[in-house]
Order: structure tokens, then C-alpha cells, then sequence
């Protein structure tokens, strides 16, 4: 699923019970959400799980540079805000 963002739109996906914690996992740089992809059986079944792939990797688009962590940071929460998502534990 793609979703837009103030400045882009960022792929991701959100899978579980809502009724469950959530919990964010986030791609190291240069890698995408598929990194995660061994852990989703075992989470999905105790949590709600939402990974994304950050801007520039990917499923979400290739915006010109430069990147910036504050700029990642922004996204993630326009992202968060977007899913209505008020509380969540960050892994990555």
C-alpha cells in the first residue's frame, strides 16, 4: 500500500490485530522493509506490526536529495499520523 505524505508517499505495510500493541519496524539505510520479512509470522501473532520503506528505498519513490535523519524522522510521523497511529515501539 502506498500512502501520501506532506512531501511523498511511502510504502508500507501494516498487518495484525489493531486491537494489539504496535509496533514499527523501520529498514536500515539502504536496505527496504523486506529485511524484516523472517519476523513477521512470530510478531504479527503477539502484535500489530507496521513496516515502511523509508524515502529513496524500495517501494517508496526516489524524491532528490539530500536525506536527512530530521527529514526520515518527519516522514515516519506524518506516516504514523497518518494511520492513526498514537502509540508504538520503534525497532530498527
Amino acid at each position: 500500500m502506498v500512502v501520501p505524505q506532506a512531501e511523498i508517499e511511502l510504502h508500507h505495510w501494516l498487518a495484525g490485530s489493531p486491537a494489539m500493541p504496535t509496533v514499527v519496524l523501520s529498514h536500515a539505510l539502504g536496505a527496504s522493509m523486506a529485511m524484516w520479512d523472517p519476523q513477521l509470522a512470530p510478531l504479527t501473532a503477539i502484535r500489530q506490526v507496521l513496516r515502511y520503506d523509508q524515502r529513496g528505498h524500495g517501494g517508496s519513490p526516489v524524491p532528490p536529495g539530500p536525506y536527512t535523519i530530521e527529514a526520515l524522522g518527519r516522514d515516519l510521523l506524518a506516516l504514523l499520523d497518518r494511520l492513526h497511529l498514537d502509540r508504538v515501539s520503534l525497532c530498527g
